[in-house]
């Protein structure tokens, strides 16, 4: 498919579809994420002003409070209503992110339409989870979130093996110490309680005069051991497990960055542009390169806006079905724009660095023709 039939093809695109893909690149900018961040921490700060100076009812600090609580309200749902508008279907529900935001705005609408309801007062509460949002919005939040996920199996089976050997130690108090200290051993639950207690290091002495109380008394051992088993060595393990798969998802996507910042230390491989790379192959000249380059991001300029997303060439993309058809993903878009550092204050790509790189694409694919 040449260039100029791209163009005449996406010429019959719907007006709903490029106002949503208008809508995406303004929601996606990095001038508004930031907006809305600071909008998040406002609302958080005003939570804690709440919670710091309880205002009384009718008061104007309370009045501040719940007039800011509905503003912010209002401008969350609009910016959750704009988030599925540009996203709809797919790339929303396939961010776990937005699930969280619509139970986060759900919540702060029922508390502020339902606040004079009795029960219904502590579904205020929840709005302090607005705060959470925050990971999701910036890039290093996501990271450590992601990180922290990844070490989840690990840590839990990890976890797991503590739970157990504190069990088996209060088992073994019901029915060592049961008589002497029933407040702590009086049965399996509280000797449980116990035992979690003592892991703190906190009041584990007053447990252990009460349960073993002469020195030379053999039941002190039972407690030297859980100390060594539990408190030294188990309870370590745990951190030290969660510190390492930490450490290596965090080590793994650094060095997707640096390999993304490296564009001239790129291995040559395929690119996901080859097939469109393909048709460009027969240029007679210079000129007539630059022509076709241009007929191209006219044709993949889905958004009409001049300057190219990756939303709008996913979209042009998608309808084109060029070859066996292209996608671009989102890592074959960073390493093209060189994690963005390329593309302008609203994420797009201007026509003149559009034909670098192409060029830069187109004689790579060259190459590769050539050592193959």
């Amino acid at each position: 498919t040449s260039a100029a039939e791209m163009a005449k093809r996406l010429r019959h695109k719907t007006i709903l579809g490029r106002w949503r893909a208008k809508t995406k690149a303004v929601y996606e900018s990095f001038p508004l994420q930031i907006f809305v961040a600071l909008l998040i921490v406002a609302a958080f700060v005003i939570q804690v002003w709440e919670s710091e100076t309880f205002p009384e009812e009718g008061s104007t600090a309370r009045e501040v409070i719940d007039t800011a609580d509905v503003l912010l309200t209002c401008i969350f749902t609009l910016e959750l209503i704009v988030n599925m508008f540009s996203n709809w279907f797919l790339p929303f529900i396939e961010d776990g992110w937005n699930y969280f935001d619509m139970i986060v705005v759900s919540v702060s609408i029922v508390s502020l339409s339902l606040s004079s309801v009795p029960g219904l007062g502590a579904l205020r509460l929840m709005r302090t989870f607005r705060v959470l949002r925050l990971f999701g919005r910036l890039h290093s939040f996501r990271r450590i979130i992601a990180a922290l996920g990844a070490a989840l199996l690990p840590v839990t089976n990890a976890f797991i093996v503590v739970m157990l050997m504190v069990s088996v130690f209060a088992i073994m108090g019901v029915f060592l110490f049961q008589n002497r200290a029933p407040q702590y051993f009086g049965s399996f639950s509280v000797s449980f309680f116990t035992m979690f207690t003592i892991s703190t290091v906190d009041g584990w002495v007053d447990v252990v005069y009460d349960a073993a109380p002469d020195t030379l008394d053999l039941g002190r051992l039972y407690f030297i051991a859980y100390i060594i088993v539990v408190v030294w060595t188990l309870l370590p393990v745990v951190v030290a497990v969660l510190l390492d798969k930490f450490t290596e998802v965090m080590a793994k996507d650094k060095e997707r960055m640096r390999r993304a910042r490296m564009p001239a230390f790129k291995p040559v491989t395929s690119s996901a542009l080859d097939p469109i790379l393909k048709t460009l192959t027969d240029f007679e000249s210079d000129d007539n390169l630059s022509q076709r380059i241009r007929l191209l991001f006219e044709a993949l300029d889905f958004e009409a806006r001049g300057s190219l997303t990756h939303f709008g060439v996913t979209e042009a993309l998608r309808t084109l079905r060029i070859g066996n058809g292209v996608r671009v993903s989102e890592e074959d878009w960073e390493d093209l724009t060189q994690n963005g550092r390329l593309c302008d204050a609203f994420g797009g790509l201007s026509a003149a660095t559009f034909e670098r790189i192409v060029r830069t694409e187109l004689r790579d694919f060259l190459q590769r023709g050539l050592a193959g």
